[in-house]
């Protein structure tokens, strides 16, 4: 064998593998993936979003607290009584994870209580859960418990202390 073929062989061998190899490093799979970098609302990881906290959605753009926002009307009852809302409840936006509600369990405009928006679970994509701390309103009414929103309905279970009085009320809000 001629010692050119004996080097023109492994030459060419070696380019075929290098043209048909893909280079490493030429893509960043996040290149074109937008997750809310420039706001601060999620980051890109092998071309997936991973939200922050309060942000959901294929691009993080979109905040918790606003699917929450709005005014509902319905009822609430505790054991065997039924009391239909006289007025809606209201709920505004407070910050990515935190919501204000007005007339909660049909207490008035005196009784302005915050909540906290969260995910139901460690494995949810979206967040479906509030949850009112134990907490007093101007009329020294004290609030707490959990509950669901699907879709356009907030569900749940909550306790009214008044003075000495606790009652438990179960709660069904329609937007």
């Amino acid at each position: 064998m001629s010692k050119k073929l004996f080097f023109l062989l492994p030459a060419l061998l070696l380019g075929a593998f290098l043209i048909l190899t893909p280079s490493c490093g030429d893509s960043d799979p996040c290149k074109d993936v937008d997750c809310g970098q420039t706001a601060k609302t999620g980051d890109c990881l092998d071309g997936s979003c991973f939200c922050n906290v309060g942000y959901e959605g294929a691009t993080c753009s979109e905040k918790w607290t606003l699917k929450f926002e709005g005014s509902y009307t319905g009822y609430h009852f505790a054991g065997v009584d039924t009391f239909d809302l006289t007025s809606p409840v209201v709920i505004a936006s407070v910050s990515e994870s935190k919501i204000k509600l007005t007339n909660f369990l049909g207490q008035g405009n005196t009784s302005v209580i915050e909540g906290d928006v969260s995910l139901e679970s460690t494995a949810a994509t979206s967040a479906k859960k509030f949850v009112i701390t134990s907490q007093k309103d101007v009329l020294n009414n004290t609030f707490a418990g959990d509950g669901l929103i699907d879709g356009k309905k907030l569900s749940g279970t909550f306790t009214l202390k008044q003075g000495s009085n606790t009652y438990t009320f179960k709660i069904a809000y329609s937007k």
